[in-house]
C-alpha cells in the first residue's frame, strides 16, 4: 500500500507530467486530440516519479540508477551496433 504522503507526491508529479506533455504536444487535430509528444522536457518529472516510487519499495541507489537510466543505456548500445553495419 502506498501511504498517503507518496500518493501526494505522485498525484502531484501526474498532474506536472500532464501539463509537460501537454506543453510540448507537437500535433493536435481539429478535435483537440493528442497527437505526438516531446518528450525530452518530461524526464525529470518521470525521474523524480521513480525516486519517490523507488523509496516506497525500498529500492537501493544502484537500483535506481539503472532504472533512470535503463532506457538510454540500451538504446545507445543498440544505436552503436547499428553504427558498425
Amino acid at each position: 500500500m502506498i501511504p498517503p504522503e507518496a500518493r501526494k507526491d505522485l498525484a502531484q508529479l501526474g498532474a506536472a507530467l500532464r501539463r509537460e506533455l501537454n506543453r510540448n504536444d507537437v500535433y493536435k487535430d481539429n478535435k483537440g486530440q493528442i497527437g505526438n509528444f516531446l518528450l525530452l522536457g518530461a524526464k525529470p518529472i518521470l525521474d523524480h516519479c521513480d525516486r519517490v516510487l523507488a523509496r516506497q519499495y525500498g529500492f537501493t541507489e544502484e537500483d535506481l540508477d539503472f532504472i533512470s537510466n535503463y532506457d538510454i543505456k540500451y538504446r545507445m548500445g543498440r544505436d552503436a551496433e547499428d553504427d558498425d553495419e
